[in-house]
C-alpha cells in the first residue's frame, strides 16, 4: 500500500484525534469584524478582547496589538496587554466562585474584579466573568 502524503493527509493531535495537516483558511470577514471592534474600543478593553481571542479554540489571526493602536506609545500598549492577561488569568477563579455550590453574587464578584484589576469597562468585567464561568464548568 502506498503511504505517500498530500496536503489533505490527516495527522493526529496530542490526544490521538485526526486533524488536517494544514490550518483552515482564515475567515477574512470575521477577522475584519474583530479588528474593527478592537479599534473601536478603549485600549484596555481592546487588550482584553485581544487576549481572550488568543486563548480561544477558534482563534482569529490578528496583527500585533501595537499595530492596531499606533497612536498609543508602545509601553502603554504593552502595559494594557499585561493587565488584560492578568484579568483573563484571574477570570477562571471568579467564574469558579460564581458557579460554586455556595454561589457568590455576580455583582460582588465583578466589583472585586474591578478592585483587583482597575481600568476596564463594566462590559469587559462581565465578559471576563462569563469567560471564567464557561471555563470553570
Amino acid at each position: 500500500m502506498d503511504k505517500s502524503t498530500s496536503d489533505d493527509t490527516l495527522i493526529l493531535d496530542q490526544f490521538g484525534r485526526p486533524m488536517p495537516a494544514k490550518p483552515p483558511p482564515i475567515d477574512e470577514r470575521r477577522q475584519r469584524a474583530l479588528i474593527d471592534r478592537l479599534k473601536a474600543l478603549p485600549l484596555m478593553d481592546a487588550a482584553y478582547l485581544y487576549e481572550e481571542n488568543l486563548g480561544s479554540f477558534d482563534r482569529i489571526p490578528l496583527p500585533h496589538l501595537r499595530d492596531l493602536f499606533p497612536d498609543h506609545p508602545g509601553a502603554e500598549v504593552v502595559a494594557a496587554y499585561r493587565k488584560a492577561s492578568q484579568l483573563l488569568r484571574d477570570a477562571y477563579e471568579f467564574g469558579d466562585r460564581c458557579l460554586a455550590p455556595k454561589l457568590e453574587d455576580g455583582l460582588a464578584l465583578v466589583e472585586e474584579m474591578r478592585q483587583r484589576h482597575p481600568g476596564f469597562s463594566a462590559q469587559t468585567y462581565g465578559l471576563a466573568l462569563l469567560w471564567g464561568c464557561n471555563r470553570a464548568r
